[in-house]
């Protein structure tokens, strides 16, 4: 299974005066050579999280695969592609990087959403979106046209008992099957951790993970290359190379 690194987290850190004078494409280049085989890092230009310089940088430096997750907007397009990421992860419209992106599980059936990943098709970029892990929802993102599907873990990693966390993992699982059963490339993000990574990387059909914050808080002990580092491991061990 795939690890991916959202390179988010870490850009939080330069945005609050933290003193080690964070730059994102150091970061990025650290985090692929230790084994992330695919860097995220939110679109947002209103955020100020990233600057056009960043995207540039880490685009030089990433010699994998370099995903852009954007809010679903029509006028996104263009801006996106010039910047060469491979792909996109859409999110709800209105996310402004600083709070939670929510997913398009609502948008799926629309009009817009079919437009929009066709445009980014004709770009030569793969299109995901984030939704919420439910079966019924694959069939719509295959018919919008999408590439894959980052299944919303953050019901299973707030889950408050065993019995709560097995049953959404049941659901994610179950989503994963119906991803694969219509083409859809699936991967899981938000709201994973050590703590609760290891059954998340026993799914089959489930491609790749995304995780930022539980990286950083680790990489703030023992540094980015062995976080990503020991995350790998552990999808490793837990699912198989």
């Amino acid at each position: 299974m795939r690890l991916g690194f959202f390179l988010d987290a870490a850009a939080r850190l330069r945005e609050a005066g933290h003193p080690g004078g964070v730059e994102p494409a150091v970061i990025a280049a650290l985090a692929e050579s230790a084994g992330a085989q695919t860097i995220l890092m939110g679109w947002t230009p209103g955020s100020g999280l990233f600057q056009e310089r960043d995207y540039r940088l880490v685009r030089e430096v990433v010699k994998g695969d370099l995903i852009f997750v954007a809010p679903l907007a029509a006028e996104n397009v263009d801006p996106v592609v010039k910047l060469h990421p491979g792909g996109v992860v859409l999110v709800a419209s209105g996310w402004d990087g600083v709070r939670s992106p929510r997913s398009l599980t609502g948008e799926v059936e629309s009009a817009d959403l079919a437009g929009i990943a066709a445009a980014y098709h004709s770009a030569g970029l793969t299109v995901s979106a984030l939704v919420t892990p439910e079966a019924a929802v694959m069939k719509s993102a295959a018919r919008a046209g999408l590439t894959g599907v980052v299944l919303d873990c953050s019901s299973y990693g707030d889950a408050r008992s065993d019995a709560d966390a097995q049953a959404t993992l049941d659901k994610i699982a179950d989503a994963a099957m119906a991803a694969a059963k219509f083409g859809l490339s699936p991967a899981a993000a938000r709201h994973l951790s050590p703590r609760n990574l290891s059954p998340i990387a026993g799914i089959r059909y489930l491609e790749e993970v995304y995780i930022g914050q539980a990286v950083i808080a680790r990489a703030l002990l023992v540094g980015i290359d062995r976080a990503i580092a020991e995350f790998a491991g552990l999808l490793s061990r837990a699912g198989g190379a």
